[in-house]
């Protein structure tokens, strides 16, 4: 394959990654807007009906907005792992088309 068009996927890869990691900073933003709306009706419902097993039965905002973040993370380092395993097989290509070892690269 072609440099220039190795060098166009990786760069449409990354600007990808990038606007997934956007959305998903935007969706754990709505996440967090609509957990505190669900925080205010639980305690307008505490407060109308007198019950604080309303408050122990949902998650806190704080609870679920790291529970979305490491999700998020989770999804990340899958995707950097892929990535990484790709750019591996790549350099394992090149180097054997070329006839060279690891041991010949130079960092």
């Amino acid at each position: 394959m072609p440099k220039d068009k190795v060098d166009k996927l990786l760069e449409s890869s990354l600007l990808l990654q990038k606007s997934v990691v956007q959305l998903g900073m935007k969706v754990n933003k709505l996440a967090n807007q609509i957990g505190k709306l669900l925080d205010l009706y639980t305690e307008a419902a505490e407060k109308y009906t007198g019950k604080s097993e309303i408050k122990a039965a949902t998650k806190s905002v704080k609870e679920r907005s790291l529970e979305q973040k490491i999700e998020m993370l989770l999804e990340q380092n899958k995707t950097i792992a892929e990535s990484l395993l790709l750019l591996q097989q790549f350099v394992k290509e090149n180097i054997s088309k070329k006839g060279m070892e690891l041991s010949d690269l130079k960092f």
